[in-house]
């Protein structure tokens, strides 16, 4: 069995937030409990002590407004990677090469 440190140690939290949202405008920055609804994903981690983690925005708000909740922000998502046609798997790619570039470490979750 892993121990549990072992697993934080190895493992990146990655949020994904696009700005540009179809459905409801900037809607990972609309208050719910008078917090930003992205405000519960950035919680989850900082309460689970997961010590690596990485903001993948293209929007400078969502990207200022989860550094001041703790997440880690170091580069804004480029355009080409911002579309509602663009998969997941290439926006996560794409932020675990920044993060294990940013942390210069690899990480194996």
């Amino acid at each position: 069995m892993i121990k549990i440190n072992k697993l934080k140690k190895d493992t990146i939290a990655l949020v994904c937030a696009r700005g540009n949202s179809k459905g409801i405008i900037k809607k990972n920055l609309i208050k719910i409990n008078k917090k930003p609804l992205i405000f519960y994903a950035i919680d989850k981690i900082i309460k689970n002590n997961l010590k690596y983690n990485c903001i993948s925005t293209d929007s400078p708000e969502i990207f200022k407004t989860s550094k001041s909740l703790g997440l880690k922000g170091f580069f804004l998502r480029p355009k080409k990677l911002s579309s509602s046609n663009v998969s997941k798997l290439k926006v996560w790619k794409h932020a675990l090469a920044q993060s294990e570039n940013f942390y210069q470490k690899k990480f194996k979750y």
